[in-house]
């Protein structure tokens, strides 16, 4: 607090010699007392208790991994609080075993000790803050440094950086230095990005995993459509995904931070670092196929073998197709003569080696909150040319769905109009999507200009 002067008087009446004695003793220790709170006051800046509140701060921590989390708890077996992007900042207030006690976007919780950079000195704008009680705002990070200014209780400053436990701030006009738990941070630091927003996901030193765009797709501020776009990334670029909130990815595309709908890229890789217990929300899964394979992987995943210039001739009859097939049972909605939705189960023929992939599809289908229906499905049939003759072609609700010529002329089905018919199936919706994310295309990009609507097939043939 700051003090002008200090003017103590009383009265000057007659006393008794043993009062005036005492009312002297009294003024003693009066402005002993009083003399002893100046000099605390000029040493801490603060006469207020809500100080006590606020915790000194030991050194900013900047993330090096590409996504690290921030936990309830010293622990991995913590809540994690929020997901801090690679070169995001976070405030060091204590240490607990292998973890760092900080504040990270206003947040209070613990980050894993390998994955931050401590540094004691740094230049870094951190933002508007609020001076918790009158405070003495210094010429350097000390108590021994002169006062520059005093700022009153409720006021606020800028912090610009840091300096062995002292925040540097710009508060009217001057450039100094405040004791950092004297100071209540009033919003995410300027040098990190938005905040990701209490993820569930992502791994202790996460380092992120690649991923391919299916679709030309928006990349938005943040986890929603209500969001603004920032970019729009071309089908089968790249990015980088960290972690994963209401069926968003936070990622990095071309140094642009942002978030995009999970169902609109395929995940890679699982390169991640730390305590394992990172994200299962890769969209590649062990034994199962997906859309980041070549040609060749492919046919080593199904046939075993890469010396097969047409999948579709991979066998020579129906019998010998047949020993290759294997009946999954799946689940689909339909509706009711009645307008109620219910759950049809569907025997289907596919090739054995592709089988849990078909199974992973249609369960991720059934699980779609619009509950697409389908009332029509067929897989493994002798064909002849066909990936239908390999088991590795599915069909959905044909009638609605249409093969038909250039001029749309219907060759096989009845129409195709989504929108008008709900068992049409709009193309670049929910279920192409999920077809792609294991490696399987509609049969609308054939150069010859005939197009498949109800056709799903592994090779794209």
């Amino acid at each position: 607090m700051c003090f002008n002067r200090l003017q103590f008087s009383y009265n000057n009446y007659y006393k008794h010699d043993d009062e005036v004695k005492a009312m002297k003793h009294m003024t003693k220790r009066f402005c002993s007392l009083l003399l002893a709170v100046i000099l605390t006051v000029s040493v801490l800046g603060v006469v207020s208790p809500a100080a006590s509140a606020s915790e000194m701060k030991s050194a900013i921590g900047t993330v090096t991994a590409s996504a690290l989390r921030l936990r309830k708890g010293p622990g991995t077996n913590t809540a994690t609080v929020d997901v801090a992007p690679c070169g995001d900042v976070a405030l060091v207030i204590g240490s607990e075993g292998d973890w760092y006690k900080v504040v990270y976007n206003l947040q209070t919780g613990y980050m894993h000790k390998d994955y931050l950079k401590l540094d004691e000195v740094k230049n870094v704008k951190i933002g508007k803050a609020r001076f918790e009680c009158w405070t003495n705002v210094r010429q350097g990070p000390g108590t021994d440094t002169s006062i520059l200014d005093c700022a009153p209780q409720g006021s606020t400053c800028f912090i610009e950086g840091f300096d062995h436990g002292w925040f540097k701030v710009t508060y009217s006009g001057k450039t100094g230095y405040v004791r950092s738990d004297l100071l209540t941070m009033l919003e995410i630091p300027y040098c990190n990005a938005d905040g990701s927003g209490n993820s569930d996901q992502g791994n202790d030193g996460e380092e992120g995993k690649t991923a391919t765009f299916l679709y030309y797709t928006n990349v938005r501020k943040g986890p929603g459509t209500d969001y603004s776009i920032l970019t729009c990334a071309p089908k089968n670029s790249t990015c980088t995904v960290y972690a994963l909130k209401d069926g968003w990815y936070q990622i990095n595309y071309k140094g642009i931070s942002g978030y995009v709908r999970s169902d609109l890229v395929s995940v890679k890789e699982e390169t991640g670092s730390g305590d394992g217990s990172g994200s299962e929300d890769s969209h590649e899964t062990p034994g199962l196929a997906n859309g980041n394979m070549s040609k060749n992987e492919k046919l080593q995943f199904v046939f075993g073998r890469t010396d097969i210039s047409d999948p579709r001739s991979a066998y020579s009859n129906d019998g010998e197709a047949r020993a290759h097939m294997k009946t999954v049972t799946v689940k689909t909605w339909d509706v009711n003569s009645s307008g109620e939705k219910y759950t049809r189960l569907w025997d289907l023929s596919v090739h054995e080696n592709i089988a849990p992939t078909v199974e992973a599809i249609f369960a991720e289908i059934y699980a779609l909150p619009e509950q697409p229906l389908i009332h029509s499905l067929g897989g493994y049939r002798w064909a002849g040319l066909s990936e239908h003759s390999v088991g590795l072609a599915i069909d959905v609700n044909p009638n609605e769905n249409y093969y038909c010529d250039p001029n749309g002329k219907a060759l096989s089905g009845s129409y195709f109009r989504p929108g008008e018919d709900p068992y049409s199936i709009p193309v670049g919706g929910s279920i192409d999507q999920i077809f792609a994310k294991y490696g399987f295309t509609r049969g609308i990009y054939w150069r010859s200009g005939y197009k498949d609507y109800m056709h799903y097939s592994f090779f794209g043939t």
